[in-house]
């Protein structure tokens, strides 16, 4: 038993003194600033930058150190390739926040890792851009931002989102009252009931089970409403305004439909 747990210690020590894997590009030794990965990379970075473009670098910055005593590792909670890209990002004119973004981030993933560091270090112009960014990315792959919106309780992102999905798959007109398809909604290109909510049942399976529900519950709602105002069949047909509505009630699906309203 003795000797395991001299072994142990020994393994231990080991792992303790075993060098740091550095990043290959910030990885400058003249660099103020260390930062070290979740995933255990070290990141050298100019404070002098940083605290031009993010309070919290600032703010860490501004607290001065004893006499020749170097300031300690910042360790975040965020993987290197994800710190990399806000490195470079974050210390660029804010005219190339997007351009960078688009080149350089594999996945809607990543861009919202990035957004939340953005908005741990106070870095407001970079937060802007992202955001841009994540809109305009809503028209390419809605799936993902509407995801992205409803984990963040994000308004925007869930209304630009759903705005995407209107345009190009959620028009479901008048359902057909017997029991096989009438073709009264293939709008003369071969479309059916059944496959515009195989659609929709596509789109949906990466949100929760009760952001799946209750997004069809405000649809369906929406759907009669507009047709008791305006006197005419219910058509899931939905604009703007539509999606406005259901978004901003969408935000907080604990609370259900029926409290919201």
């Amino acid at each position: 038993m003795e000797v395991d747990n001299t072994q142990k210690s020994a393994d231990a020590a080991q792992v303790e003194t075993r060098p740091r894997k550095s990043h290959p590009i910030h990885n400058n030794p003249n660099a103020s600033l260390v930062i070290i990965s979740e995933d255990d990379v070290e990141l050298r970075a100019s404070s002098f930058l940083l605290a031009k473009v993010s309070q919290f670098f600032q703010d860490l910055t501004s607290i001065p150190l004893p006499p020749e005593q170097e300031r300690e590792p910042i360790h975040l909670e965020y993987t290197s390739e994800v710190i990399s890209l806000f490195l470079i990002a974050a210390v660029s004119p804010p005219y190339c926040h997007q351009i960078i973004i688009k080149e350089q981030s594999a996945d809607i993933t990543m861009t919202a890792s990035l957004l939340t560091m953005a908005e741990f270090t106070l870095c407001h112009d970079l937060i802007l851009n992202i955001r841009q960014y994540l809109v305009e990315s809503a028209e390419i792959c809605p799936e993902e931002v509407l995801k992205l919106g409803v984990d963040r309780q994000d308004v925007e992102l869930i209304e630009v989102a759903l705005s995407a999905y209107g345009a190009r798959k959620f028009e479901v007109p008048t359902l057909c009252e017997t029991g096989y398809c009438s073709r009264r909604c293939a709008d003369g290109f071969g479309d059916t009931c059944f496959k515009k909510f195989r659609r929709l049942h596509n789109a949906y399976t990466d949100l929760g089970e009760g952001t799946q529900i209750e997004l069809l519950e405000l649809m369906l709602l929406r759907m009669k409403i507009k047709a008791q105002e305006y006197g005419c069949l219910e058509r899931m047909i939905f604009d703007k305004e539509d999606w406005e509505w259901i978004s901003h009630l969408l935000v907080d699906p604990r609370k259900g439909v029926v409290n919201k309203i």
